[in-house]
């Protein structure tokens, strides 16, 4: 796996390069008048401020940071989101194609599925078969996994 190395406000992001690549689409087709400060982006949420009276002036409600605990980006909305979430389903709630195609990106770098953030994708995650179910129908095969 390849990563970026990159030091913001003192903190040393070890960012992976699909979650680089996504975080900056994100920023640039989804997100609107991002901030960078104190090691976070702050920026109006698209999914509860999308219909805000543009000339108004508004509160910024969205935030995405870094959890060195996770060493994946975090996102959260004041307004709309109670907690936290990752990268993957901040992207379901925002573009469900954009989410699975990040899915899949992670999935075939090996980082999707147990002890990660993201999911397996399920139309991937019975592409093999374990030892000794060969000989079973594929359907009793993927049922019994």
């Amino acid at each position: 796996m390849v990563y970026a190395r990159r030091v913001e406000s003192g903190i040393v992001l070890m960012e992976s390069i699909i979650d680089e690549r996504y975080r900056l689409d994100l920023i640039r087709h989804h997100l609107e008048e991002v901030e960078e400060k104190a090691g976070k982006s702050i920026f109006f949420c698209p999914l509860c401020q999308s219909d805000r009276p543009k000339g108004k002036y508004t509160q910024k409600k969205g935030a995405m940071f870094w959890s060195e605990e996770w060493s994946a980006w975090r996102f959260n909305c004041l307004k709309c989101l109670r907690q936290a979430t990752t990268m993957y389903r901040y992207l379901l709630l925002v573009n469900q194609g954009m989410a699975q195609q990040y899915q899949r990106d992670r999935f075939h770098a090996g980082r999707t599925g147990k002890g990660s953030d993201c999911p397996n994708p399920a139309e991937l995650k019975y592409s093999y078969c374990p030892k000794g179910l060969e000989d079973l129908p594929a359907k009793m095969a993927m049922d019994s996994i």
